[in-house]
């Protein structure tokens, strides 16, 4: 049988007027804030189009640019290419001159064309004389057969790619017949290559910007272009899915293509859009938000005194669910203890369990004993703390806490450094500190797992004693490091946040002062400043700790 409890009333106040009885006051703020979102659209859309023209604007100058930069490239490429077979041929007739003035003064025997073509650094030398004989070295130099005479003696010279061999027929000066001296061209082919068209465009086509740059053949003459294409013309298409501004250029007797990626411009458009809209959208909240405002000012009083009500209602509320949790706590560790024995019985006692079943009942009594630690963790950090003050040797406390941990210090591979050369005695609770030194070493090993080091130094500052503890793997950064002694504020998938922020409840009410640091990347540093014995205000002092 249940009995309705009576319900506590809010005491009663003035009658709230009718809000909606002053409407015009809000409605003229919302008409307000719509013309400043329609002129703000307005202005908006005037900008974005603007920006749109002046983005069109720049990427046709910045591709009349790039190709105009190709195209002086390109033409530099031919000239070097002809450059290059100008100095060749000049080199191979003046050759070929001098050959047939030698020759004329006293004909040259097949050896001695051999070793002067070696001298010279060329590929071969041939004389054809009027008389049908052939005087050439070394042998077989040229691809054509042996008795190939002079086909035309016209000082053009040509080139054979698949030999790499430049080689020119020369007239001779007295009589009929010609000279024809040859160049091996390995090392000039391979310089053409490297500044040749073919190898700018490649290397063109790989710079950030550029899609693609082709030489095409040119139907037009060089000054109009293409049949319907203007050369300063700028023509956005798609290639792959993708946004491309292409433009035409000729070059000499063909065409250079150049695309160009797009993408960005139409990228920055929409952007451009999505801020215009969101800031409508901010403008047009605004709106809502001061003609709320507004609406709520005609009842403000009301509100405010109820608002001091609820504040009251909220605090009393806080107390009732602090001693709630209080005496949760305590009722709840009885059935976790009945669960944690009968569990333990279980899995002594219980013959018939399988490996599978007893590892659960382990994971089980591993959950209630976590659960416990909780629980602990809430009630020591909710209950007021009131130390009972001894002299505390602060650097001994913490050399008996790590010796608990050893094994699990070498386990983890942890090396510490303990430099401790004063322990003045410090006023404090031994049971408060006691779980001060556990925390942080806990803290400690839970942040290295594969290893690492801790280190703690103790030494005194004027009335204080100061315990430095560093160890590495602290992860966060160097600006959230003073988050840590927040209250629930963990980085661990297992920890309830509440280890630091005891430590940190327990240092100020010893009166004194906890320190976060990161002195160096992945190292925290925890300074822990407490008032020495005797420097202290007087409490409760009894025998000195160990």
């Amino acid at each position: 049988m249940t009995v309705d409890q009576p319900v506590e009333t809010a005491p009663s106040g003035p009658k709230i007027p009718p809000v909606f009885g002053r409407a015009p006051a809000w409605k003229s703020n919302l008409l307000l804030f719509g013309l400043l979102i329609s002129v703000a659209l307005l202005y908006f859309f005037w900008q974005a189009q603007s920006a749109h023209r002046a983005f069109l604007s720049y990427a046709r100058e910045h591709s009349r640019m790039i190709a105009g930069v190709i195209e002086l490239n390109a033409r530099g490429a031919l000239l070097s290419q002809e450059a290059v077979e100008k100095v060749l041929g000049l080199f191979l007739s003046n050759t070929a001159r001098f050959v047939d003035y030698l020759d004329t003064v006293e004909p040259f025997s097949n050896s001695e064309l051999t070793e002067f073509a070696y001298e010279n650094g060329l590929a071969g030398i041939r004389i054809g004389r009027g008389d049908g004989r052939i005087s050439e070295g070394p042998p077989d130099w040229f691809p054509e057969s042996a008795d190939r005479v002079c086909r035309a003696p016209d000082g053009v010279l040509r080139h054979l790619p698949s030999r790499y061999l430049h080689y020119l027929d020369w007239p001779r000066t007295e009589g009929p017949g010609c000279v024809t001296v040859g160049l091996t061209s390995v090392e000039i082919d391979t310089l053409q290559d490297r500044i040749g068209i073919d190898r700018l465009l490649e290397s063109l086509t790989g710079l950030t910007g550029i899609r693609y740059v082709r030489m095409e053949a040119n139907t037009a003459d060089e000054t109009t272009g293409p049949p319907g294409v203007n050369p300063a013309a700028v023509v956005f298409q798609e290639d792959a899915g993708e946004k491309i501004a292409e433009i035409r250029r000729p070059v000499g007797a063909n065409l250079l293509v150049v695309g160009l990626e797009a993408g960005p411009l139409f990228s920055r458009t929409r952007q451009l859009w999505e801020e215009f809209l969101l800031f409508c959208g901010l403008l047009g909240s605004l709106g809502l938000f001061f003609s709320w405002l507004l609406y709520r000012y005609q009842s403000a009083y009301i509100a405010r005194i109820q608002s001091v009500e609820r504040e009251l209602a909220r605090e009393r509320e806080d107390a009732v669910l602090g001693r709630s949790a209080a005496a949760i706590a305590h009722e709840i560790r009885n059935p976790l203890n009945a669960i944690g024995m009968g569990l333990q019985r279980l899995g002594m006692e219980a013959e018939g369990l399988g490996e599978e079943d007893r590892a659960m009942v382990t994971t089980m009594l591993q959950a209630l004993k976590r659960a416990d630690s909780i629980i602990d963790n809430i009630r020591l950090y909710a209950r007021p703390l009131k130390p009972r003050f001894r002299p505390v040797r602060l650097g001994r406390m913490f050399r008996d806490s790590l010796a608990l941990y050893q094994g699990r210090f070498a386990a983890q591979a942890i090396h510490m450094e303990i430099d401790i050369p004063t322990d003045a005695p410090v006023a404090g609770d031994p049971h408060l500190l006691e779980q001060v030194a556990e925390n942080l070493i806990k803290n400690a090993l839970e942040a290295q797992p594969e290893g690492g080091f801790l280190r703690i130094q103790m030494e005194q500052h004027q009335a204080n004693g100061v315990l430095h503890i560093e160890n590495s793997g602290f992860a966060l950064p160097p600006e959230d490091a003073g988050r840590i002694t927040e209250p629930y504020f963990t980085t661990k998938t297992r920890g309830t946040g509440l280890g630091l922020a005891i430590v940190h409840r327990i240092v100020q009410a010893h009166r004194g002062r906890l320190d976060i640091s990161v002195p160096r990347p992945k190292v925290l540093r925890v300074t822990i400043s407490v008032p020495l014995h005797g420097k202290a205000e007087k409490g409760d002092h009894a025998d000195t700790h160990r």
